[in-house]
């Protein structure tokens, strides 16, 4: 539906924008995201590293790409640890 000013309808709550009728829970709900951008934001993690962290900061991305961006980012730095041996300097014997 298209975004209209005045009368019952408005930018915060537009009707039917995510088939709830409006509602505050249902538009929070709507940012949560789906598997898919969990699996998006893994990969733009994994790949572009710290530079996707300006991301999880904006207001527009999903929760669950969020997580996925902070995943891929975690798994880039374990990986390159094992790889490195930096692993091997944390455990004293």
């Amino acid at each position: 539906s298209l975004l209209t000013f005045g009368g019952s309808n408005s930018l915060l709550f537009n009707q039917g924008e995510f088939g709830n009728g409006g509602s505050i829970a249902g538009r929070a709900s709507g940012f949560i995201g789906s598997d898919r951008d969990f699996m998006c934001g893994f990969c733009l993690g994994f790949f572009f590293g710290f530079i996707m962290l300006y991301w999880v900061w904006m207001p527009t991305v999903s929760h669950k790409q969020k997580l996925g961006i902070l995943t891929g980012i975690s798994f880039q730095m374990a990986l390159n640890l094992f790889k490195t041996g930096g692993v091997d300097n944390l455990v004293e014997d």
